[in-house]
């Protein structure tokens, strides 16, 4: 943790889907580090309460599909700080499809939030982050990303725009000193997964998965996998034939 302290002291930070799971451990974690962390979210008491534990924590409620609070949200950002460190895009929900329903409503407001969300994030704080010396910008995605499975077409869909358009956008700011990072977790245990009606194998803590974020956020790399005892066979699979692959997906899924 030291070393971690060295890199993260003083950076000023923004963690969106910071009231519950990995976002509230990741931010409770840098401002431990001595980092200066906004958190957003759409439970104004969750972020409150969070807030109460450190005064390098500082909370601004949002919805992250709504274009005009991610305005405000950023214009309160930048009357306390000049410039933006790391951001780290977390929020996202989980909707499954179980045929033989097929829901478009489904589709859209997935997309609204775990992609949607994303883009607005990057178009207001992109202006902030150019004033750093040494910007990231990190998303939450999913190993899902990497290997389609069974009923996430939705979920899965909107991480794999969310992971092509991170990659996509690292090789556009390049030249602008701005790295990007793509945070592709297994299961962790937060809200969200709770509400899941399967097994999660190598289910991990968010005192896990913050440990790996920070390690690979501090390492600037591209991809940052866990855990990889679930990670690495899903990268293995998907570089399988797409008969092959079906076979074993489904063959694990059951």
């Amino acid at each position: 943790m030291k070393t971690f302290k060295h890199y993260f002291e003083d950076k000023v930070c923004w963690i969106t889907g910071a009231g519950t799971g990995i976002g509230r451990d990741l931010a409770s974690t840098l401002a431990d580090l001595g980092a200066h962390v906004f958190i957003s979210g759409r439970r104004q008491e969750k972020l409150d309460e969070l807030a109460k534990s450190n005064e390098r924590i500082f909370p601004i409620k949002l919805d992250v599909s709504n274009a005009e609070q991610w305005k405000e949200a950023t214009a309160l950002v930048s009357q306390k700080f000049s410039h933006i460190d790391i951001l780290i895009l977390n929020a996202g929900i989980c909707e499954y499809v179980d045929l033989p329903e097929f829901n478009a409503e489904a589709f859209q407001k997935t997309f609204e939030i775990n992609f949607m969300g994303i883009v607005h994030g990057i178009e207001n704080t992109l202006p902030l982050l150019e004033k750093s010396n040494s910007a990231q910008i990190s998303a939450v995605t999913s190993s899902v990303a990497v290997l389609p499975l069974p009923r996430a077409e939705a979920y899965g869909a909107s991480k794999a725009a969310a992971t092509y358009l991170l990659n996509s956008l690292r090789l556009d700011l390049m030249s602008r000193k701005i790295s990007t990072s793509v945070i592709l977790p297994g299961f962790v245990e937060t809200p969200l997964t709770e509400k899941n009606d399967f097994p999660m194998p190598f289910k991990i803590s968010p005192k896990k998965a913050t440990f790996q974020i920070l390690k690979g956020l501090m390492k600037k790399k591209k991809e940052i996998y866990f855990p990889g005892k679930f990670t690495w066979p899903l990268r293995l699979i998907s570089i399988l034939p797409m008969g092959l692959q079906q076979f074993v997906t489904r063959r694990f899924s059951k």
